[in-house]
């Protein structure tokens, strides 16, 4: 069998940099039409997402669970938890899966660290809070994020009650499967590469609700403004393309804490 998982890091807009007290256009304008959308596919994902976001948009929490798809916890706030120590991870995390069940009703068993940074540690913490896996790791190098050379790329053991499901790139060139750099580098040439070199059978593929936003305020540096602006007009013909081109090669779509208990 093959697998594909679509993932959501659900934040504040611009890489979790903005306010909750402000206006998150991810959030309160695209994230509906991204439900839309995996509807209409019959696919149920996996959201991770900021405890930080309850209450205000609880409304909107409410309905990734409502249509099935599993609540996963990005943190307490979209922050670099491996600079953070034992105690005050185990502290935030322990309050985050509180949080989720009194607000939403959730039982949480996934985690992902914000911008995929995370400690040993960390990962020696989740298996103790009850998390059953995590997906923090990505295979490959991103300077300033992760350097994971010899990352295995299929679902492994952590430890006996944790389980790693790792972020996908593509084989050889090591392209991160986010549905940002898939756009970027134009769908046809993502194609390419993967009828070239193959595809895993498992694929985890990352987005988040403010990649969808195709008309963003120019708010931070060049090389940020460039990142999110760059064929932005494309987002939502890459989504569609992305999913039509996995179904097309067999792809089942299961949400992480299915693919975790296989």
């Amino acid at each position: 069998m093959k697998y594909a998982l679509l993932t959501v890091d659900v934040e504040t807009d611009w890489g979790g940099r903005t306010s909750v007290t402000g206006k998150n256009k991810g959030i309160e304008e695209e994230l509906p039409r991204l439900l839309e959308i995996l509807g209409k596919y019959g696919i149920k994902a996996t959201f991770f997402i900021t405890a930080n976001l309850l209450p205000k948009y609880k409304k909107q929490i409410f309905m990734i669970k409502a249509d099935g798809h599993e609540i996963a916890c990005h943190s307490l706030e979209h922050e670099d938890v491996s600079l953070l120590p034992r105690h005050e991870f185990e502290s935030r995390l322990d309050y985050c899966k509180k949080l989720f069940k009194k607000e939403i009703g959730a039982d949480i068993e996934g985690f992902r660290a914000p911008q995929f940074k995370i400690g040993k540690h960390n990962l020696e913490a989740l298996g103790n809070l009850g998390f059953k896996y995590d997906s923090s790791l990505v295979k490959g190098i991103l300077p300033g994020r992760y350097f994971n050379i010899f990352l295995k790329s299929r679902t492994f053991k952590i430890s006996k009650n944790l389980t790693e499901i790792p972020v996908s790139s593509t084989k050889i060139i090591r392209i991160p499967l986010g549905l940002l750099w898939i756009n970027n580098i134009g769908f046809s040439f993502f194609r390419f590469v993967s009828g070239l070199f193959g595809l895993h059978n498992t694929l985890v593929i990352y987005m988040h609700p403010f990649d969808l936003v195709r008309k963003k305020e120019n708010k931070l540096g060049f090389l940020l403004n460039m990142w999110y602006h760059f064929r932005q007009e494309n987002v939502y013909i890459t989504l569609n393309s992305l999913i039509m081109h996995l179904k097309k090669n067999g792809y089942v779509f299961l949400r992480m804490k299915e693919l975790a208990r296989l």
